[in-house]
């Protein structure tokens, strides 16, 4: 299942989160969710959209019955979104190459949105 999730943002830009569950990564513990965001220019940056977009995705993540976790892997040379997801209660999982990119896979346990 892949759900999406848009917001509209000042001068309508778009804030875009794809929630899908994790099966598609392989190994996964079930219960375990994936989400990407994607914001739509620089100047949108530094405005607080993405933790309300984040909090919308992760709050339709965790309605569902049995999700208990939810993976996001940004880029591991990205300090600044690697900062923000641990702002969120994110933990490094490990390195993961996708698509060409070295991600740093990060995960969110249920009980630390609480």
């Amino acid at each position: 299942m892949v759900d999406q999730l848009l917001m509209s943002a000042p001068a309508r830009r778009r804030l875009n989160t794809a929630i899908s569950n994790a099966s598609i990564w392989g190994d996964v513990a079930p219960g375990t969710w994936s989400l990407d965001i994607w914001i739509g220019s620089r100047g949108d940056r530094g405005r607080g959209l993405g933790t309300l977009a984040m909090h919308a995705a992760l709050c339709r993540i965790f309605d569902h019955p049995g999700a208990d976790a939810v993976v996001i892997d940004p880029r591991a040379d990205n300090r600044r979104a690697t900062a923000f997801y641990e702002r969120l209660g994110f933990e490094p999982v490990g390195l993961r190459d996708f698509d060409g990119d070295r991600c740093l896979v990060m995960r969110l346990r249920h009980s630390t949105t609480n």
